[in-house]
């Protein structure tokens, strides 16, 4: 989805277009260049956060951190993957979302 995200931002932009006859496409491309860097931020966070839970010693490395490593490993890319999925899954690529949201024709 990560090169998705530059159409769906064009749509994004024509669809609001569409709702209040407008384009704001420099604050999309600035909220989602925010919105990167805090995920980045948060993903390092929650990162360490799974090291320390799962008792990693860097020197030491016992079967059941290696065992909750990949565990949370796991877990965490098939949560963002299901995201991804849903989010794709409801965007509205039939040309029809005009229709669909009400919006009227530009």
């Amino acid at each position: 989805t990560i090169t998705g995200i530059f159409s769906m931002a064009a749509a994004t932009a024509d669809y609001h277009q569409a709702l209040f006859g407008v384009r704001h496409e420099g604050l999309l491309s600035s909220g989602i260049s925010t919105s990167t860097k805090v995920g980045m931020a948060i993903g390092s966070a929650l990162g360490a956060f799974v090291l320390s839970w799962a008792g990693y010693v860097p020197d030491a490395l016992t079967d059941a951190a290696r065992a909750d490593i990949r565990q949370a490993y796991f877990l965490a890319a098939g949560t963002l993957l299901a995201a991804q999925a849903a989010v794709v899954w409801f965007w509205p690529m039939d040309g029809n979302w005009r229709a669909r949201f009400g919006a009227k024709a530009p």
